[in-house]
């Protein structure tokens, strides 16, 4: 099988203004921008459905990108950069979007690796993972943390995280206690095509 070829990821028209904007000075009238990043609670039977798109990032070391979520489900928890794509947003332009607010970085090819069918109590996503490189200084968003980690060196590994870096040929997990512990942790993770 050979692998799949990469889509090209560049130019001012995903998550980048083009060079006039970066020039253009604040209004008068501006105050702090707020916090987009806000995680709304839904209520207590809501099922929040949506698409999300993730990524592997990966130095010149074979370390992997992390960033600690600060809200929702796996808060506090060490996981791959990305987020829910908006209502008129293709999976691809979420992953950029999300990788550059959550780390500063931009992604510039994006090959699909897995997608998975993710629920739990009060969200239910579907979720794409891609791999690729990135450019840019590391900045994490405010608030936020994002490092760099070898594969034995990730704190508490959330399972999710354990069966998805399985999952991109990133590390060696057992998979059955990545299952029991996906259990444990109450989440349902299915993998399509």
């Amino acid at each position: 099988m050979s692998e799949p070829e990469p889509i090209r990821i560049g130019g001012p028209a995903i998550g980048e203004p083009a060079a006039a904007e970066w020039e253009r000075p604040p209004a008068a009238h501006a105050h702090a921008a707020p916090d987009l990043h806000a995680v709304a609670e839904p209520e207590a039977d809501a099922v929040v459905p949506g698409l999300a798109a993730i990524a592997v990032i990966r130095d010149d070391q074979g370390r992997v990108l992390l960033v600690r979520q600060r809200g929702g489900p796996f808060a506090g928890a060490w996981l791959l950069p990305g987020g829910r794509a908006g209502e008129d947003e293709s999976a691809v332009h979420a992953l950029v979007r999300e990788v550059r607010e959550e780390t500063g970085l931009t992604m510039t090819d994006a090959v699909y690796v897995a997608g998975y069918r993710t629920s739990g109590e009060g969200y239910d996503l579907t979720v794409l993972m891609y791999r690729g490189p990135a450019t840019g200084a590391l900045v994490p968003e405010r608030g936020s943390e994002a490092r760099w980690f070898a594969f034995d060196a990730i704190p508490q590994s959330h399972p999710v995280l354990r069966r998805q870096l399985v999952d991109a040929g990133v590390g060696r997990d057992d998979d059955r206690a990545i299952e029991a512990a996906l259990s444990d942790a109450g989440v349902r993770m299915e993998r399509s095509a």
